[in-house]
């Protein structure tokens, strides 16, 4: 069983429906995907300003779905964000002195399981059937990433980049991952980055990415990820990591947001 939540920062409220999310004889139209700002991105502005702008052109029938792994405790957001960030932040200016990030909006830090894809009205049902089916029999575990581990990324068409920790042992999470890759594939839309890299992305900036990633150019892993962190900062202490228990999955299509229980035993 899935459950249904229409805010993510509130999913005390979330209802219960069958894996298909639709009444029997009723089909339900589901909201606009965008008017929330997880389907939007950043690009540069004339007037230097960061700014969020739509990524993906509406097409009616179409909605914008991804799937992820929120990093949030059972009484919501995590003590641990200011801390992360502060981390990032301080590890950024040791490269780019000065340099101005805004901070992924409250709520929404998570780790990614897939990119945002559009899936048509009609496919709806099905995927979400499949995408539960895939990943309700993954165990629950706990998810960590450290302090002093700063990565960062870039879009893919090099626009906008991101300040974000690595999952330290992503083992668990690559797996999710390649269980979510199957269903994409399924239905012909686009499977996860390879390799795949779990993170949280923290903070961003459209400003200069270029001349930014120039600067770091020796510590490219690939065409869109950097590694900041110096080998002292790797090899911290594992007392200084941060963890939170990871028991379910989230599905968003549109504005819905669809909690999908992982396993217990």
């Amino acid at each position: 069983m899935l459950l249904n939540a229409y805010d993510s920062a509130s999913s005390g409220s979330s209802d219960s429906s069958d894996c298909d999310g639709e009444g029997e004889g009723v089909k339900r139209k589901l909201p606009s995907p965008f008017e929330e700002e997880e389907d939007e991105t950043v690009e540069p502005h004339d007037d230097h300003v960061n700014k969020r702008i739509r990524r993906i052109p509406h097409i009616e029938g179409n909605y914008a779905c991804t799937i992820f792994l929120p990093w949030t405790s059972n009484e919501g957001e995590d003590s641990s964000l200011p801390g992360l960030y502060q981390s990032a932040l301080r590890r950024a200016s040791a490269f780019w002195p000065g340099r101005e990030w805004e901070k992924m909006p409250s709520g929404s830090v998570h780790c990614s399981l897939s990119r945002t894809v559009m899936l048509k009205h009609h496919l709806i049902g099905p995927f979400k059937r499949k995408i539960a089916a895939q990943l309700r029999g993954k165990p629950q575990f706990t998810m960590y990433v450290s302090p002093s581990a700063v990565d960062l990324f870039l879009s893919e068409d090099r626009t906008t980049a991101f300040l974000a920790s690595p999952i330290v042992e992503p083992g668990p999470v690559v797996s999710m991952i390649h269980a979510v890759d199957e269903v994409m594939s399924d239905f012909d839309l686009e499977t996860f980055y390879d390799p795949p890299k779990p993170h949280l992305s923290l903070a961003w900036t459209t400003m200069d990415v270029e001349a930014l990633c120039e600067k770091v150019q020796s510590l490219a892993d690939g065409q869109q990820h950097f590694h900041l962190s110096s080998k002292s900062d790797e090899s911290a202490p594992a007392d200084d990591l941060l963890g939170i228990d990871v028991t379910s999955a989230v599905l968003r299509i549109g504005k819905e947001n669809i909690v999908i229980p992982l396993s217990d035993e």
